[in-house]
């Protein structure tokens, strides 16, 4: 699976260890019924939630403040349990400064280290992926690797996207035990309207 996941993760170019996570408190939001456009200035993303998705947690991992900010891995999260049910939502998250092993900016294979990691927490097979590549306004690109699986049994669909910005590496999961998920639209705007960046 690792070596089939790269070989097509390198075709595009495209541009770990476990953290513990600081949790804030869910945001004091009431539920919405209608998708909205958020951005996060921690995690440096722009997308529309689903409808369900008022209230959304955010998690960073601690990081030393005596350490230089720019060489500390950093990890931020932010995900969301639509309308509340945990059999259903969707998370971004975030990985800064993490480098290859041989010293340079993360590449195609951390990308998939991170998905990995998001394969086996939600224990799934994949049954379909294919790359992915968009052009952004200012010239920029971002490309990855679009992955769907079931869970055990056939039961419950996950889907996930990693794709790397500039040697920063995000990862949007969406998960709907119920089925129904790849073909949901709420679900397909929220992936494609991903932007990394603020602005």
């Amino acid at each position: 699976m690792r070596f089939v996941l790269l070989a097509i993760i390198a075709l595009l170019l495209l541009p770990g260890a476990e953290v513990s996570a600081q949790v804030t408190a869910n945001n004091p939001l009431t539920e919405v019924d209608y998708p909205y456009k958020y951005v996060s200035a921690d995690a440096e993303f722009r997308c529309t939630w689903p409808s369900g998705c008022g209230k959304l947690r955010r998690r960073s991992n601690v990081v030393d403040p005596d350490t230089d900010p720019f060489s500390t891995v950093r990890v931020h999260s932010v995900s969301c349990d639509q309308n509340g049910q945990e059999g259903q939502g969707c998370s971004v998250s975030a990985v800064f400064n993490q480098l290859a092993p041989d010293g340079d900016i993360a590449g195609p294979a951390e990308v998939i280290d991170r998905l990995e990691e998001q394969i086996e927490r939600f224990g799934i097979t994949v049954v379909e992926q294919s790359p992915i590549s968009r052009d952004l306004p200012g010239g920029r690109r971002i490309e990855g690797l679009d992955l769907r699986g079931r869970g055990a049994k056939g039961l419950g669909e996950v889907w996930l996207r990693g794709v790397l910005s500039n040697g920063d590496i995000y990862v949007l999961a969406a998960w709907k035990m119920s089925g129904g998920l790849w073909d949901d639209p709420e679900y397909q705007v929220f992936f494609d309207s991903f932007i990394p960046g603020t602005e």
